[in-house]
């Protein structure tokens, strides 16, 4: 399963970008595809027109994934273990 993070996305129902040939790449070979809730959120945030949102729709072949609790502490853990700086955790 791919989890996309919101700028992927973003990029991704972009044309002729890497990430949407990523995501056709993937599409083609019936991978599932999923986004956490809280990268949902940031995407839905905009701005972002209601086509948008059905193209982006129908890439999720595997729907928006709760973020819990726990969730939240494993990708806090991956965040810290590659040292990035904490203003690149939602910038976009």
């Amino acid at each position: 399963m791919i989890f996309l993070d919101t700028n992927f996305l973003i990029h991704g129902l972009v044309t002729g970008t890497a990430e949407a040939a990523k995501i056709t790449g993937w599409l083609d070979e019936n991978e599932l595809i999923a986004m956490a809730s809280v990268a949902w959120y940031e995407f839905l945030c905009g701005p972002v027109s209601n086509e948008e949102i059905e193209l982006a729709t129908a890439v999720l072949t595997n729907g928006v994934i709760p973020f819990t609790e726990a969730e939240a502490a494993v990708s806090a853990k991956l965040f810290n273990a590659v040292n990035r700086s904490r203003g690149t955790a939602f910038s976009f």
